[in-house]
């Protein structure tokens, strides 16, 4: 307002804009962002921009209920489905090398290979196992990163 001084971010100089877009794009690899849709604004609001904001920014949740305009857009844009199904982390299962057979007693190697399908960065550790199960039982195996 004309009563306040103008205040100078220390953090970013010149296009103040995108150094804080760089900001939060590195800073959500690391923690849970999200929110809720903002003003009816295209094109900002449309569906390109919207994924591509949501996928730099590590989306990983939004408020399903608020500003009706705005998420009846990227319905009828055809981006809704993408962004419910990309919303958090996404483990995708992309290749899995298993012996065809084992010796009784031998070490099982299985190699793997996942990959992050969704908006988020990964923010908290998750295991991993492989699960056996047959005639002889069900075992869950923890699976090492060797």
């Amino acid at each position: 307002t004309p009563q306040l001084p103008k205040h100078i971010s220390t953090y970013c100089s010149g296009d103040e804009m995108s150094c804080w877009k760089d900001f939060v794009a590195q800073e959500s690899q690391f923690t849970p962002v999200g929110g809720e849709a903002c003003q009816y604004n295209p094109p900002r609001t449309d569906c390109p921009n919207t994924l591509l904001e949501m996928d730099m920014f590590h989306w990983s949740f939004i408020n399903n209920g608020y500003r009706a305009e705005v998420l009846n857009g990227w319905t009828s844009g055809g981006c809704m489905n993408t962004i419910r199904r990309n919303l958090g982390y996404r483990l995708t299962l992309k290749e899995a090398f298993i012996p065809p057979s084992l010796k009784p007693g031998g070490a099982l190697s299985i190699n793997l290979r996942l990959s992050n399908d969704g908006f988020a960065a990964m923010f908290n550790p998750r295991p991993l196992f492989v699960v056996l199960q047959g005639p002889g039982g069900r075992y869950e195996i923890p699976v090492s990163n060797r």
